[in-house]
């Protein structure tokens, strides 16, 4: 027996047997669905005969459907293939993929196809879409915490997890560390203030769990860790209590997801109070990888330009700052100088010397010299103006710097650094056995008034500097005298 003479009822079986949707559209009507349709559309075949098959149609893709059936029907194509979203009887939105073919039915022109339901596709891709859009707002953000919120909305909106919280750690840590993490950052969603505040209290108690203690109490499912109030005992005082539970899910237990790179843990993801009470399944879980790898690529980049960053700084400061003391160095002064003189700010300078340091080396070694400089830094450091700045311009001499301070400002300043200086000279003479130090210091000024060169400013505050040096030496010899310096003195 050949195919056409197989009965029609053979076919009628196949048809509605079948595992695909098959229809009968003729003028744009419906003619026929099988029972796979009818369960899908919500509608039986009786209903739907002689109805149009746009009624079915989202308003949205009407022109597109329309399109199709009428190259069909008037012989310009004689198969098509496309997708669009059509409205179940009761409401819920269908994607089908059909395949349509042109035949005559009853000595007309009609379209016979299949249709695939393909909604949950359509849903992964969108969802896939949707993920892939945060993920790259996230790589774009330079800003980690709204970086942090976004994951935090993401998983609220994309889990079946009520409730989850984001921490970013302050600094990387590796996965053996017993410690807690130091929270930088930390973002909720679904818990109510109380239970927000208790959260935080927790962590200022220090009742965080190491990703030590997660590693190893955690059961894997897919790449998150469940973690059980059973294994780990202490989710009881760290966790808030759940209401949602079953017996998967207990009240303190908790899903973590460690955003984890290589042996770096940049922070977590914890979810809790699953909707139907029920521990997820890898599958599930899948999707919401991509946001998360791409999290954890935005935080590496993230981490990695803060410490660039904070390289860059500490280099700054050591090419600024002396290394014995801590104070601004010889290029920082030059630095600073250079932009008061450019924007014509007047300013003052002190020069402070240790008279006769070198006997201070000699006798007691040079570890002891440092000491004394370091001693010194900090002594002027602590009675200087804030608007001062402090500088060890080479061996024992420092140099203070205070803008915006004529000759006449300066004299208040240099008569109580006199005064300090002289306390500072008795108690090294306590410390050093009987060592008798000295300090001396001179000063000079500039002004836009009297834009002197910088040479003649520091040839000034040195001259009288070793001026009032030699003056307490025995039978000193005179010096030329090169000028008055403003505030010259000694300690």
């Amino acid at each position: 027996m050949t195919s056409s003479q197989l009965p029609l009822e053979f076919y009628k079986v196949l048809v509605d047997n079948a595992l695909v949707g098959i229809y009968v559209l003729q003028e744009g009507r419906v003619q026929y669905i099988n029972p796979v349709l009818e369960r899908l559309t919500g509608y039986s075949c009786d209903e739907l005969r002689g109805r149009p098959v746009l009624d079915l149609v989202v308003p949205e893709d009407r022109e597109l459907v329309a399109e199709q059936l009428r190259l069909r029907e008037s012989g310009q194509l004689d198969h098509a293939h496309y997708r669009f979203r059509s409205q179940s009887k009761d409401g819920r939105i269908i994607w089908y993929e059909v395949f349509g073919h042109r035949v005559e039915w009853n000595g007309r022109p009609a379209i016979v196809g299949t249709a695939l339901d393909i909604t949950a596709q359509k849903e992964s891709e969108q969802f896939r879409d949707e993920l892939l859009a945060i993920g790259t707002q996230i790589l774009q953000s330079s800003d980690t915490k709204a970086m942090v919120r976004e994951i935090a909305q993401a998983f609220a909106k994309y889990s079946r997890f009520e409730r989850v919280g984001v921490s970013l750690y302050a600094a990387p840590t590796a996965p053996d560390q017993s410690d807690p993490p130091i929270i930088a950052e930390y973002i909720t969603v679904g818990l109510s203030p109380e239970q927000e505040q208790l959260l935080r209290q927790h962590r200022a108690a220090g009742k965080i769990l190491s990703d030590k203690q997660i590693l190893e109490a955690g059961q894997p499912i897919g790449p998150a860790l469940y973690v059980s109030s059973e294994r780990l005992p202490q989710l009881q005082q760290y966790a808030v209590t759940q209401s949602k539970v079953s017996a998967e899910w207990g009240p303190y237990d908790m899903l973590y997801w460690l955003l984890r790179s290589g042996e770096q843990i940049f922070g977590r993801i914890a979810l809790s109070q699953p909707r139907d009470g029920r521990l997820p399944t890898p599958a599930e879980l899948a999707p919401l990888t991509l946001l998360v790898n791409m999290a954890i690529l935005a935080l590496t980049n993230a981490y990695q330009i803060q410490a660039l960053h904070e390289q860059q700084q500490k280099l700054a400061e050591q090419a600024h700052h002396d290394s014995l003391t801590g104070v601004y160095n010889r290029r920082a002064f030059d630095e600073m100088l250079t932009q008061l003189m450019d924007a014509r700010t007047p300013f003052t300078l002190v020069f402070v010397d240790i008279d006769d340091f070198f006997e201070v080396n000699d006798r007691f070694g040079h570890l002891v010299g440092d000491r004394v400089i370091q001693a010194l830094a900090q002594f002027l450091r602590e009675i200087i103006r804030k608007t001062d700045s402090l500088f060890r311009y080479g061996g024992d001499e420092f140099i203070i710097l205070m803008p915006q301070t004529t000759s006449e400002k300066a004299e208040q300043v240099l008569a109580r650094l006199q005064h300090e200086l002289q306390n500072l000279s008795a108690r090294w003479a306590g410390d050093l056995s009987g060592l008798q130090l000295s300090i001396s210091i001179g000063a000079s000024s500039w002004s836009p008034e009297n834009p002197r060169p910088l040479e003649a400013i520091f040839e000034e505050a040195d001259q009288f500097m070793y001026r009032r040096k030699r003056a307490k030496q025995p039978n000193p010899r005179p010096l030329p005298d090169t000028g008055r310096g403003q505030g010259e003195g000694s300690a």
